[in-house]
């Protein structure tokens, strides 16, 4: 459980229960200055990040796993960030034909623009298929297309 801390560095974070503020284990902290992205999540069923402040980040909070995710933010303020929260998981997997929808799910959560005005509050939140065949990378982070 970690509440009520100031990071100042990223943060890799496996989702967790947000239904309500009492029982998200990582709640009531300020993040920073966590370049590529301030948060970094991984997520399985209904679970997610909920009740901190995040700011001055390139992403604020990032799901960007090749594992089929289902996440969740809430009750967040995110301050400052070139983009606020990135969505790009994997969807269902092209060689079992599955037809699985991924959820995604925001409440309550407040976006603030840099002070210069520019930023992007949500980006384009969507799934990626995965071709069949295709051998899975442990995550976008440090693996695949997307990583640096």
């Amino acid at each position: 459980t970690t509440w009520h801390n100031v990071i100042t560095n990223r943060v890799w974070l496996h989702g967790a229960p947000v239904s309500e503020s009492a029982v998200s284990p990582f709640r009531d902290n300020i993040i920073s200055g966590g370049g590529d992205a301030c948060i970094y999540m991984w997520t399985t069923g209904k679970t997610g990040i909920s009740d901190n402040i995040v700011f001055d980040c390139g992403v604020c909070v990032g799901f960007r796993q090749t594992t089929v995710a289902n996440g969740i933010v809430g009750r967040m303020k995110l301050l400052g960030c070139d983009l606020g929260i990135q969505y790009f998981p994997a969807g269902a997997d092209g060689k079992s034909h599955d037809a699985t929808r991924s959820e995604f799910e925001v409440f309550d959560v407040h976006i603030y623009a840099k002070a210069d005005g520019s930023g992007v509050g949500v980006h384009n939140p969507k799934v990626h298929g995965q071709i069949q065949g295709e051998t899975p990378s442990p995550d976008w982070w440090t693996a695949g297309p997307k990583s640096d």
